[in-house]
């Protein structure tokens, strides 16, 4: 199976995740329109950037699971 996809400019996307730096990285999400205008509406009526709203969701998802490995390494636990 070929895991290289190209992104829509077509150059080769050979990376899932791109590691800016030890702790952080960027990724590409997928979402269907609905679920982007959602979260853009939910973001604004909390008053945060749907990159801020992303990031809490994730954090709070995670830290439900109860995983010992999965922890909040940012000093203040900021988004």
């Amino acid at each position: 199976m070929n895991t290289t996809s190209k992104h829509r400019s077509g150059h080769p996307a050979e990376y899932r995740v791109f590691w800016l730096d030890e702790e952080m990285a960027e990724l590409s999400l997928l979402l269907p329109g609905w679920q982007a205008a959602a979260m853009e509406r939910l973001a604004n009526s909390r008053g945060l950037t749907l990159g801020q709203l992303t990031r809490l969701l994730i954090r709070d998802y995670l830290t439900s699971q109860e995983t010992p490995e999965v922890t909040d390494n940012s000093p203040t636990g900021n988004l």
